[in-house]
């Protein structure tokens, strides 16, 4: 026979039930609470973060009021890994805790970006886990840090941006088995496996005589910018030295240099070095670079071995006339631009121009190619903001006999095929050759009239 449940019964049951579930509940979300603040004790109110993903986070501002000196970012954020510093994150003039004089960088950090301690002068440790996964230091990331002596750079480690150390005091990093980067003479050295041109991008601050190990090709840009005590640098086998390299610096001595076929704006500006070879006037030239032009000749012709002419090379000089050298690949920056009086330029090249800095001449200036090549120049994008002022030079022949008497005048352009020609009088025994200038050059029907300049000629007889 069955029972029935009275109302009464069922209710008391029910209400039992409830409070069970309520209470379940309500220890759920007690756990998740818990939980939640759990997380959140793990930063404090140290740091502000981005979010990457479920495993990952950034931090991006340093906001702590710590008066330890010891600060060691956290391997774990929210359950998420620290894998990166973000850009000016504990730069001092903007958020850095004065007090602070040792960072350790934890080990599941792989970036640290642009500034990132800039101008932290109180800090004098920077301790990199071991284990790091650091791959990647960013432009001044560690900059304007004087007191900061030593780092040590994971195997880990494979881009470091040129100037992420500049104005920093450090003097020696420790590097074991990088593949991409050595210390060696005192210079960082980048040396990137799947590249031969091996670049010292970081220099000792406190070391007086450099000498540039032997696979080293490049200085880069502001290495030795501002540093009051270098005194010397062998460079060895340096091709290319970047701008400002040298700029404001104590350099005095420079030994070598003659595998030098680059130099960058500004590169030796203001040094002893450079104040001393001014001295002498004429051509200040280092390697195969023309740094400076310091003579008062009207008519100049670039020597023959130089391959790049640095920016501002002839400011406030006289000179009104300029021919190129063939060998020259590279003018910098203004090279001629104050240049007051100069009238044109001459590009004797047959093939490609050489890259041209930005304004490297006023628009005034005539810029004269050959005969041959004009349409080549003319036609070219790259040439295009010189378009206006490319032109063939007209250059005035004169005839004369072997009596010295004018027979005559034509007119031919530089760079075309000399067909203005004008034959000679017989000579009694005697062969006609050729024509002959005032120079001893050469000159024969249908050869490459190379004269640029107006031009006397006699025949020539055997």
């Amino acid at each position: 026979m069955k029972k029935s449940i009275s109302k009464s019964a069922f209710l008391s049951i029910f209400f039992v039930m409830f409070c069970l579930f309520t209470t379940v509940v309500g220890c759920s979300s007690k756990t998740n609470k818990t939980d939640s603040q759990s997380s959140s004790s793990q930063v404090g109110d140290e740091y502000e973060t981005a979010i990457l993903n479920d495993e990952e986070i950034r931090i991006s501002k340093y906001i702590g009021t710590t008066t330890d000196t010891k600060l060691v970012i956290p391997e774990y954020i929210k359950n998420r890994k620290v894998v990166g510093i973000d850009h000016d994150c504990f730069a001092i003039r903007t958020r850095g805790n004065p007090h602070i004089t040792s960072i350790t960088i934890s080990k599941y950090i792989k970036t640290i970006d642009a500034r990132a301690f800039y101008n932290s002068p109180n800090i004098t440790e920077i301790i990199i886990a071991g284990g790091s996964e650091l791959t990647t230091i960013e432009s001044e990331a560690f900059s304007k840090m004087p007191n900061l002596k030593k780092l040590r750079l994971p195997d880990s480690v494979n881009y470091i941006s040129y100037n992420a150390f500049t104005e920093s005091g450090i003097t020696s990093f420790e590097i074991n088995d990088n593949p991409n980067y050595r210390w060696a003479g005192d210079l960082l050295i980048a040396t990137p496996p799947l590249d031969a041109r091996k670049e010292a991008m970081y220099a000792n601050p406190e070391k007086e005589n450099f000498v540039v190990p032997d696979d080293v090709e490049i200085l880069a840009t502001n290495l030795f910018e501002n540093n009051k005590t270098i005194k010397s640098i062998d460079l060895k086998n340096v091709e290319t030295i970047g701008a400002n390299a040298f700029k404001n610096s104590s350099l005095e001595t420079i030994i070598g240099g003659d595998k030098v076929k680059s130099l960058g704006i500004s590169a030796v500006e203001n040094t002893p070095w450079l104040e001393s070879q001014m001295e002498n006037g004429g051509y200040i030239i280092l390697g195969q670079s023309l740094i400076k032009y310091l003579g008062e000749e009207k008519d100049v012709i670039i020597p023959e071995n130089v391959t790049s002419i640095s920016s501002n090379c002839f400011e406030n000089s006289v000179t009104e006339t300029i021919v190129i050298s063939e060998n020259v690949e590279k003018i910098g920056n203004n090279a001629f631009y104050e240049c007051s009086k100069l009238k044109w330029i001459l590009f004797p090249h047959l093939y490609n121009l050489p890259t041209l800095g930005t304004d490297f001449v006023k628009k005034t200036v005539s810029i004269y190619v050959r005969d041959s090549q004009y349409n080549t120049f003319s036609n070219n994008i790259v040439y295009s903001t010189i378009k206006n002022q490319l032109k063939v030079k007209e250059v005035t022949v004169t005839f004369k006999n072997a009596a010295g008497e004018v027979v005559g005048t034509t007119t031919e352009k530089y760079g075309s095929v000399f067909d203005e020609f004008i034959e000679p009088g017989t000579q009694s025994g005697a062969q006609f050759v050729c024509w002959e200038d005032e120079d001893g050059n050469r000159y024969t029907k249908n050869a490459m009239f190379e004269a640029y300049n107006d031009v006397t000629l006699t025949p020539i007889y055997e």
